[in-house]
């Protein structure tokens, strides 16, 4: 490995560990250094996660066409239009959404803004493909790096000297827009034309063209926060804040679940391409195998002592939280399985059947959260639950399809 690979594998490992856990860093100061902390980190943490599942809209497809049109079938700034385009949907819709709930001034202008500056990353996106496609991959773990770090700074600056939500967060948005304009904009023009933005037919071809990569981003996050939809349904922000913090466990599992898979989708695309499904099954299993021995581990400790060091970080007392927390560890390790399956059903052109085995768990919560009495400890077992039934689902289908592959694996 060369000196320009490290540099790029170092930067990026760099940019998007901090790119997935700088709402972490934000609830723990929230929660160390504000007399409301647990009502203030429930309202940012609901805010972000809601603006997470819209800004799947906004990010409509992600990069991945972009860097394997090798072709150039698209020019780029009909990529920077289509992202352009589908901000504007996810900020319509995300408007409406606000408007339907009645949610309170402070809380309206709370989400808008954090989805600005997600339609900002949004937009930077289309120009990481233009870094990627060029072999500049290191600058956007850079850019993802800067981004990360001064938004945080800016935010405790803010929340320390005006003690308010809504202006600290206006931290992201000014530093997103900074960065874009003298770092990602500037890097991207030695390389094409990035001023320019198109919509056209094309745009509309390449609406159709990912849309099945889109709806998937959308149901996998739908899944993790419709129960948090639920408690800012019927509970309080506290609740929220504390959910938050109870379920944070098993959402780092589904991470090193993608981070599991990521590096090894290149040798499974070749073993299909080959047809070597025996040995394409035995490597899938070692995957899941390591996950859930890694996750079975982490369950443990929860119920040991990682509680009380969760209740310490984070100020809050979970001593009758033992039980459901690793509880909630074995959820990640089923979501984490879940998404790994969902690549590997892609891989094995099994999209279109993918869409009924997210939609089946999330029709069935919906019915339940209707029959249940809603209380927070309710909350987090339908919360295992949703995630329990989406990976029976995607288990026997996955085993199905396999089982049939391997009878024809003549390797």
């Amino acid at each position: 490995m060369n000196k320009k690979n490290i540099g790029t594998y170092v930067w990026n490992s760099i940019g998007i560990t901090l790119n997935s856990i700088y709402s972490i860093i934000i609830i723990f100061f929230l929660m160390h250094y504000s007399d409301n902390g647990l009502e203030l980190s429930g309202k940012f943490s609901y805010a972000f996660y809601i603006c997470s599942l819209f800004s799947t809209i906004g990010n409509y497809g992600g990069r991945i066409l972009q860097i394997s049109d090798y072709k150039n079938k698209h020019s780029t700034s009909e990529y920077i239009g289509l992202k352009y385009f589908s901000d504007l949907i996810m900020i319509a819709l995300l408007t409406l959404f606000v408007i339907i709930n009645g949610y309170s001034f402070d809380k309206i202008s709370l989400i808008l803004i954090i989805i600005l500056y997600r339609a900002l990353e949004a937009i930077s996106d289309s120009y990481y493909g233009v870094m990627q496609k060029n072999d500049d991959l290191i600058y956007v773990g850079k850019s993802m790096t800067i981004k990360s770090i001064l938004s945080i700074f800016l935010f405790i600056i803010l929340q320390i000297i005006f003690n308010n939500l809504v202006v600290s967060s206006l931290s992201f948005l000014s530093v997103f827009l900074v960065v874009f304009y003298a770092y990602d904009k500037r890097i991207c023009r030695k390389k094409c034309n990035v001023d320019k933005v198109e919509f056209n037919f094309s745009t509309i071809k390449m609406l159709k063209e990912c849309f099945l990569i889109f709806i998937f981003s959308f149901l996998v996050l739908l899944t993790s926060n419709l129960v948090r939809y639920f408690v800012d349904l019927r509970l309080t922000d506290s609740d929220q804040g504390f959910f938050s913090i109870v379920i944070l466990p098993a959402s780092m599992l589904t991470l090193l679940g993608q981070f599991l898979i990521q590096p090894l989708l290149h040798n499974f695309v070749n073993l299909e391409k080959d047809k070597k499904y025996k040995e394409f099954n035995k490597k899938l299993l070692k995957v899941m195998v390591l996950l859930f021995v890694m996750g079975a581990f982490l369950a443990l400790f929860m119920y040991v002592i990682g509680t009380n060091i969760l209740g310490i970080i984070y100020n809050v007392n979970l001593d009758n939280y033992r039980y459901i927390s690793a509880l909630l560890v074995a959820a990640g390790i089923l979501n984490g399985i879940v998404a790994i399956l969902s690549n590997i059903l892609t891989i094995l052109d099994k999209k279109k059947e993918q869409l009924l085995l997210f939609i089946i768990p999330i029709i069935i919560t919906i019915v339940l959260f209707f029959f249940i009495e809603i209380n927070l400890m309710n909350m987090f077992i339908l919360y295992f639950m949703i995630m329990l039934m989406q990976f029976i689902l995607f288990m026997v289908y996955y085993f199905i399809v396999i089982g049939g592959k391997i009878s024809d694996d003549k390797n």
